[in-house]
């Protein structure tokens, strides 16, 4: 992204065995998920609309989805899907200071 991030606070961290299926052994993947936020305005091209850039050399695109109107189904990855689903359940713990 080429810009400075803040890390608010921790949000997620896997509480399941979740296979790597990019190794030849089984092994575990561990994610965590931090709330973050930028320092000053993106720097980088975004969107709310789902593949409206195109990801050049490689480069991920990003776009924004309303904390209010996520769903599971918007992700391909199962842990990404289970993090959509805790915002669903109370989008508002985005925005509460702990």
């Amino acid at each position: 992204m080429k810009q400075e991030v803040l890390i608010l606070r921790h949000f997620y961290t896997t509480d399941y065995f979740q296979p790597s299926h990019f190794l030849p052994e089984v092994s575990q993947i561990i994610n965590v998920y931090y709330l973050a936020g930028l320092q000053g305005i993106p720097v980088f091209p975004v969107t709310d609309k789902a593949f409206e850039l195109d990801a050049l050399d490689g480069a991920q695109a990003f776009r924004w989805i309303d904390p209010y109107k996520i769903e599971p189904g918007l992700f391909t990855l199962p842990v990404d899907r289970v993090v959509a689903g805790l915002i669903r359940e109370n989008p508002g713990r985005l925005f509460d200071p702990e």
